[in-house]
């Protein structure tokens, strides 16, 4: 399941009450996002360990300046609040192996 997230308060929280957390930052008129969104949707169910969110980056821009979101998608990979690893773009196989990590 993927969570919505839409304040950088709100953001700040899930990176301090979960373990292992994985953003999906994208934005509403992102093509490649919507095209990624199905494969993220099954990982997020396989993967229940894991805490999934979402960002809108024009909707909370200051967590998009603050994580240096350049690009869309960007999925990061966080544990015990710090990021550890990310993917830009759509790649299928290297999102499937954040998820593995």
């Amino acid at each position: 399941m993927i969570h919505e997230v839409t304040s950088e308060k709100e953001f700040n929280q899930t990176l301090q009450e979960n373990e292992t957390v994985i953003y999906d930052f994208s934005a509403e008129w992102c093509g490649p996002c919507r095209y990624i969104e199905p494969v993220v949707m099954e990982l997020s169910e396989a993967y229940t360990d894991v805490k999934v969110y979402k960002l809108d980056v024009d909707k909370v821009s200051s967590v998009a300046e603050s994580q240096r979101i350049r690009a869309m998608p960007t999925l990061k990979l966080y544990k015990n609040g710090q990021p550890v690893h990310e993917v830009i773009g759509p790649d299928q196989k290297a999102i499937e192996n954040l998820f593995h990590n």
